[in-house]
């Protein structure tokens, strides 16, 4: 069973079925304990996937930066999910949602 200490690594998404659900290309590791290795995946993942900074008006690039200077080693598991939430909210799209 994952640690409490586990985090998130992304991973390209297998091909899918017509029909079935989509995968977010995100998996919890529980070797990976590293919350700077979780959060450059998941902003990654977006950088390369999500269409709408423009429209939205969010500099991801600017924004993940700032963001990231605040993420550490020891950074705790709900802190990085705080940080990460905040990092998301200004995309104000009901599609994107972050679960724990």
């Amino acid at each position: 069973a994952p640690s409490a200490r586990s985090f998130f690594i992304a991973e390209k998404a297998p091909a899918r079925s017509p029909g079935a659900r989509a995968s977010s290309g995100l998996r919890r590791d529980s070797r990976n304990t590293d919350p700077l290795r979780t959060f450059d995946a998941l902003t990654t993942l977006f950088s390369d996937h999500y269409a709408f900074f423009a429209e939205r008006d969010v500099d991801w690039q600017n924004a993940s930066a700032t963001a990231r200077a605040r993420i550490d080693a020891n950074t705790s598991p709900d802190s990085l999910f705080e940080a990460l939430t905040t990092l998301l909210a200004p995309l104000e799209d009901n599609h994107v949602t972050l679960d724990t």
